[in-house]
């Protein structure tokens, strides 16, 4: 019925952060990698996609450049935070900082880009690593890509994610 659509389901998870999700992955500055994991996974959500991995792969941040640097420092919710004086237009989500303590938005394909729909790591001062925004989209940290870094992070940013597939299912 249509009473039924606006119906909570009891047996649903509650919705996963940005923290969440990513959390336990080493704080990274922008040019900058990490292979270890440096922190244990701290909820079910981490220790489900780490799924018995030992080495930490994809976590590596776009160089930015020093320009970029002081756009990514203004970083908020919105452009807005961003001085007129740094940028010329854009999208109000553009140049944007995920909130750390709400799902992510939609991951796109140019999610490495601070130019893109709100793809700035929420307390590091750089986009999100291919391996966070594999994390947001829900896919196992063993999943293999193939292809240069731009084919994997076109592959994350169009993926439909996984866990939303399985619920599809």
């Amino acid at each position: 019925t249509e009473e039924d659509l606006f119906t909570p389901r009891h047996n649903l998870r509650p919705a996963i952060t940005v923290v969440d999700a990513i959390g336990d992955l080493p704080q990274i500055k922008s040019g900058e990698f990490s292979e270890e994991y440096l922190r244990h996974p701290i909820n079910d959500y981490q220790r489900e996609r780490r799924n018995g991995c030992q080495r930490l792969t994809l976590h590596y941040s776009t160089a930015h450049t020093p320009k970029m640097l002081e756009i990514i420092r203004h970083a908020g919710k919105n452009i807005s935070c961003i001085p007129s004086r740094l940028i010329t237009s854009g999208f109000s989500s553009c140049y944007s900082r995920l909130d750390g303590d709400m799902p992510a938005v939609t991951i796109t394909v140019n999610f490495v880009h601070p130019a893109s729909n709100r793809c700035i790591h929420p307390v590091c001062d750089r986009a999100l690593t291919p391996r966070e925004g594999a994390r947001l989209q829900s896919f196992d940290d063993a999943f293999l890509f193939a292809g240069n870094r731009s084919q994997l992070v076109k592959q994350i940013g169009n993926a439909v994610p996984p866990l939303l597939g399985r619920a599809i299912g």
